[in-house]
């Protein structure tokens, strides 16, 4: 109804401008009936429209005359255009603006769900305290299908029993959120050790890898044999971040061995970085576990819903 209003406003504005445009109240026929034309000139002031306000007293060619009608006619035409664009949309969010869309559509073509993704991003301008986007909607309106955001684990630790609980994406942070399933089994948040989850697993897109490097622990933390120091220094130098090491040599020795174990692992860069500057990522990998894809490979248009069920974005492609 709004919309509507709102254009219903601005066809009244655009009969008002051309009226304005042909002379407005300085126009004798405003205030007489049908008059005999004169072969006087006509002359014209620039109006608080941005258009000439036509009037006698000098010469005006029809060329200008009709310049300013065009300009008039593409406004109702913008008009027009923004109204659809309203009535797509539908009832903006109060997260409208804060919490957007990346305009990628090359992941939505995917025809394998665990490829298939979209990926949204909150502004800077969001409250300190984030957004918490857990049950938001996705819809594809060509097929009229939907989805819900899933919650996430916050910290994940391989092996134990992680609890999922809302996704809260602070200002400058993204969600990736893919349709099918987790190479890891759950949706969570990148981290300074997450990198060490594709070394036996598939993502896409790709892992960030934040790891610290082997030598940098083997500095901060090893206080092996003195002996075996050179040796297993030499082997750490060549190891990979974000690798678990699975060709140590042998003679490197029990204090070698215990601290690739303890330290050379996803649970043990957790274990001894979780306090570091830096250590949280700005990036969460949301996973919806549909089995087929979601999105059309010709055009949709793809909303994002807040809980209220009001948009807060839409693509169209």
């Amino acid at each position: 109804m709004r919309a509507d209003a709102l254009l219903f406003i601005g066809i009244l504005v655009f009969i008002f401008i051309v009226w304005v445009a042909m002379g407005g109240t300085a126009h004798p026929i405003s205030f007489s009936g049908p008059v005999t034309p004169r072969a006087t000139g006509i002359s014209s002031t620039t109006n608080s429209f941005g258009l000439r306000s036509y009037g006698s007293g000098g010469t005006v060619s029809n060329q200008q005359v009709q310049s300013d009608l065009n300009k008039a006619q593409q406004g109702v035409v913008d008009l027009q255009e923004t109204y659809v664009e309203s009535q797509r949309f539908g009832t903006p969010s109060v997260y409208k603006g804060l919490v957007t869309i990346h305009h990628s559509v090359g992941p939505l073509m995917s025809e394998d769900p665990d490829t298939e993704y979209l990926t949204i991003s909150v502004s800077s301008r969001a409250p300190e305290a984030g957004i918490d986007v857990s049950g938001w909607t996705v819809e594809g309106e060509a097929e009229s299908k939907s989805f819900s955001i899933p919650e996430g684990v916050n910290l994940p630790h391989l092996g134990d029993v992680n609890q999922d609980e809302p996704v809260v994406l602070a200002p400058g942070q993204t969600a990736i959120i893919t349709v099918g399933d987790s190479p890891v089994g759950m949706s969570f948040r990148e981290n300074m050790c997450t990198g060490y989850f594709d070394q036996f697993q598939d993502f896409s897109p790709p892992i960030q890898h934040l790891c610290p490097s082997p030598m940098t622990d083997f500095n901060r933390f090893y206080l092996g044999d003195p002996k075996k120091l050179d040796a297993c220094r030499a082997y750490i130098q060549s190891a990979h971040s974000c690798t678990v090491p699975l060709d140590a040599p042998g003679g490197l020795g029990s204090d070698c061995n215990q601290f690739m174990d303890q330290y050379l692992n996803y649970n043990g860069c957790v274990d001894a970085h979780l306090g570091d500057k830096g250590f949280w990522g700005n990036e969460w990998r949301l996973y919806v576990g549909r089995d087929n894809d979601f999105f059309t490979k010709d055009h949709d248009t793809v909303k994002l819903l807040d809980t209220s069920g009001n948009t807060v974005d839409l693509l169209t492609y």
